[in-house]
């Protein structure tokens, strides 16, 4: 049976309703887009009348200053359009962080797309070769972005960081193979006096190793940005380095000032001569320091020497001697051993070495030495030693004895006395 006709005809024909909108608005545009290319033409055909109006103004040698003065051109927006770049404007790329949470992945994503793809056309980047594109970016970064925001950037990019890890991964070897780590692990074992062998093997393992609760070993390399840090020399190579310095010319005790003594007497040690060492100590003071910063005690270029010596129990030996020396013009923390042995203070080696510097010492004050292109003297100023070393030095009797003292007719029969005085006058009882 025919359907009936008002069934036919009861819906609506949107195909038929869409190509004929399509077609209107294609008749539509037509017109606008032809106005458009006209009126662009025509702007370009002004521009071009006002620049040969220029010329000829200039060859007939009547220059109008508003002809000469290009139109104000607006900024071009090369790769948006003007109404998409104002509205980034009001949506700008900032850093992500908790208060400011920044875009969304999607316009971060689309973003870095368009800064890529604007980078490759700009430095001339193919397919093929898009090296150009990274090299280029990081340049613009290296010299239009400041320091600031680079450390707030990279400090919390996990790629940067892996980056500079990968960067200074062979940097700790190479200053552990340095001279400046040598000068390092000199100054860490002889810093507040000699730190000794397991003092500084200590000490090397607290400044580079940590314990490691989970790992198989008992202890691991303190790492930054996974890289270990560099270490102090080992004890073996610091003796090593320090075995090459050179320190002048050491004599033995035992061949030297021995050699008549009976076998009991003979003593192991090492000293030096002064009238070597002392120029050699004053070159080092001169070419470290400039000359206006040592204190000449308004004498100038004279090394005021202060020396002196002292028994004390050492390691496994009860008894050991050393003697000293410093200058006063440096300050009251540097001093120098000129004299070790494994002896008594009243051991003959130490009387016949006291009897040679006493030598040396009258020799070198009236001596003048050229060090550096200056003329430089030494003076004897200070001898600090307690009276039992005075009273050796003297040749008399100890501190133990009963006239004890170098200086005055004290004795230990009236040294309680604490009414009696000491001095040249007739009513002092002690008296020099």
């Amino acid at each position: 049976m025919a359907r009936r006709k008002a069934k036919l005809y009861s819906r609506f024909d949107v195909a038929t309703y869409m190509q004929e909108k399509k077609r209107l608005r294609k008749e539509t545009a037509l017109p606008h887009k032809t106005l458009a290319k006209k009126k662009s033409k025509l702007d370009r055909l002004i521009y071009r009348i006002k620049e040969v109006s220029e010329e000829t103004q200039i060859v007939s040698g009547d220059p109008q200053p508003e002809l000469l003065t290009p139109p104000a051109k607006k900024k071009k927006t090369t790769f948006l359009s003007e109404k998409n770049a104002k509205a980034r404007c009001g949506n700008p790329t900032v850093l992500s962080s908790n208060d400011k949470p920044g875009l969304s992945a999607q316009a971060m994503a689309r973003r870095r797309t368009e800064t890529f793809d604007a980078a490759s056309e700009i430095h001339g980047a193919t397919p093929e070769n898009p090296l150009p594109t990274s090299v280029g970016l990081l340049d613009t970064v290296e010299k239009k972005c400041s320091q600031e925001v680079l450390v707030k950037f990279m400090s919390t990019s996990k790629k940067f960081k892996n980056v500079f890890s990968v960067i200074f991964k062979t940097a700790p070897d190479n200053f552990e193979q340095s001279e400046a780590n040598k000068f390092r692990s000199i100054a860490v074992y002889y810093s507040k006096g000699v730190m000794g062998k397991r003092k500084y093997r200590s000490t090397y393992r607290s400044l580079s190793m940590m314990r490691n609760p989970n790992g198989k070993s008992k202890t691991t390399r303190i790492k930054v940005l996974s890289n270990p840090l560099p270490r102090l020399l080992p004890y073996n190579k610091l003796a090593s380095v320090l075995n090459e310095i050179e320190i002048g010319k050491l004599y033995s005790v035992r061949d030297t000032l021995c050699d008549d003594l009976e076998c009991g007497e003979k003593v192991d040690g090492c000293y030096r001569k002064l009238i070597e060492f002392l120029p050699r100590l004053a070159l080092f003071y001169l070419s470290a320091l400039p000359a206006s910063d040592i204190d000449w005690f308004n004498e100038p270029y004279t090394f005021q020497v202060a020396i002196g010596g002292d028994e004390a129990p050492f390691g496994k030996f009860d008894q050991s001697c050393a003697w000293l020396v410093s200058f006063l013009n440096i300050g009251h923390f540097s001093h120098h051993l000129i004299f070790g042995s494994n002896c008594s203070e009243t051991s003959p080696a130490v009387a016949k070495y006291i009897s040679m510097i006493t030598k040396e010492i009258e020799e070198i004050e009236k001596a003048s030495f050229n060090i550096n292109n200056m003329v430089i003297k030494f003076k004897f100023a200070e001898l600090p030693n307690h009276m039992k070393m005075l009273a050796y030095l003297a040749g008399e009797l100890p501190n133990s004895a009963k006239y004890f003292s170098t200086f005055g007719n004290v004795c230990n029969d009236d040294v309680h006395d604490v009414s009696k005085t000491f001095g040249p006058a007739s009513t002092n009882a002690w008296k020099p």
